[in-house]
């Protein structure tokens, strides 16, 4: 499976939505060697997993595959027992399946899927945050000189495998309205946790990417979903340091559409 290019259109900007200035991160981390993959689905394809509201443009909603590592993760307010209690999560690698909502703070994301290789991390996620976990072997290799990346992920009933390719120069800020700051500039993720839905908002600068070709092989529960998705493009950035994670919140499922009828 290749993925394609994304058209973009209209002025460029930087700014995130409107945060409560009541919030405010409670924690940080560094994630690095960043590579997304987007898909285009029918709604009718993922709706069933998702209990709220799917995020669409012209009839499609849409999934990306997140790799990266994810590097020093520590609490916004740093002490000797903030430090002790972050160590054993601080450094692990993640693959994100992810789709894109509408929940009672707005535009989100939903992890349809995590895959992590970090026991403890692992518990702590779901516990927290209602995060759908999996524990996974993962390997990614990446090779500045060539602008290579690799990602091999094994879980207990998936397999995945991405190859890809980047280019040299990063791109500008997506643009307003295009289907780049659709899919790339959002902040605020929806989990779910019994009857009640959780988010917690991400503060950080817009991403920079490298536009990349990817191959993907997958097989899976997790990745079943593809058999009948259109693949869209794919993005390579080095990192970006400092992002911050506020605190879990728990609050009522968006009633979905169909529900109302």
């Amino acid at each position: 499976m290749h993925t394609r290019g994304i058209r973009k259109h209209r002025h460029s900007t930087g700014r995130q939505p409107a945060v409560d200035p009541r919030e405010r991160a409670l924690l940080r981390a560094d994630w690095d060697e960043l590579l997304m993959v987007h898909f285009a689905v029918t709604p009718e394809a993922i709706q069933a997993r998702v209990p709220q509201p799917l995020d669409t443009r012209d009839g499609e909603a849409f999934v990306t595959l997140v790799a990266f590592r994810q590097r020093q993760l520590r609490f916004d307010r740093p002490g000797r027992w903030a430090r002790a209690l972050a160590r054993p999560v601080d450094e692990h690698a993640f693959l994100n399946v992810r789709t894109y909502v509408r929940g009672p703070q707005g535009p989100g994301i939903w992890f349809m899927r995590e895959f992590i290789n970090n026991p403890l991390a692992r518990l702590a996620g779901p516990l927290l945050y209602g995060l759908p976990y999996r524990l996974a072997a993962m390997r990614y290799r990446h090779r500045p000189p060539t602008r290579h990346y690799a990602a091999r992920v094994s879980g207990l009933k998936e397999r995945l495998s991405i190859e890809a390719d980047y280019a040299l120069a990063p791109l500008p800020a997506a643009d307003v309205g295009s289907l780049e700051q659709f899919l790339h500039e959002r902040y605020v993720a929806y989990t779910g946790r019994g009857r009640r839905s959780r988010r917690f908002r991400v503060w950080h600068e817009p991403w920079r990417m490298h536009r990349a070709r990817a191959r993907i092989e997958a097989n899976g529960p997790a990745f079943d979903w593809m058999g009948d998705a259109r693949p869209l493009a794919a993005f390579f950035t080095p990192g970006m340091k400092n992002l911050g994670l506020g605190g879990p919140v728990a609050e009522p499922y968006v009633e979905r559409q169909k529900d109302r009828t």
